[in-house]
């Protein structure tokens, strides 16, 4: 099963876009910040972020950063969301989303991010690739 980390400091956008991306079949683990984020990315490598850019404590293009910088997280796909224009090409995100955003705008980022695996299989969220 694909996993997901989404970071979003407001609640009200973070839980719906939770409920709808476990619904689409992700494994979806949550975070209020950039710091949560690379907090909770300890220990496990999510295949993708889908990140809020404005956010207290770390914003997501500092997170996004942080991540391309650390070994084991450089090549986990971003996703980054915002309402503002994005500050310029930044090859530390690898796909930029405007607000209001729709789960199918994200849907449709992840697979273009994720869709084709290294072995060249389509991936489906809930594939876990071990169907006959």
């Amino acid at each position: 099963m694909t996993t997901l980390l989404l970071v979003e400091d407001d609640a009200d956008m973070r839980e719906p876009l939770r409920l709808l991306l476990e619904c689409a079949g992700y494994r979806v683990i949550v975070a209020e910040h950039g710091a949560a984020a690379l907090a909770a990315m300890t220990g496990l490598s999510p295949d993708a972020v889908v990140t809020d850019w404005w956010m207290p404590v770390m914003d997501g293009v500092a997170l996004c950063r942080c991540m391309r910088r650390e070994s084991q997280l450089a090549s986990v796909s971003v996703v980054l969301m915002s309402a503002s224009s994005p500050p310029s090409v930044d090859p530390s995100w690898d796909v930029f989303l405007s607000k209001p955003v729709s789960i199918d705008q994200i849907e449709q980022a992840l697979h273009g991010l994720l869709g084709s695996s290294k072995d060249g299989r389509i991936g489906e969220p809930g594939d876990t690739g071990n169907e006959q």
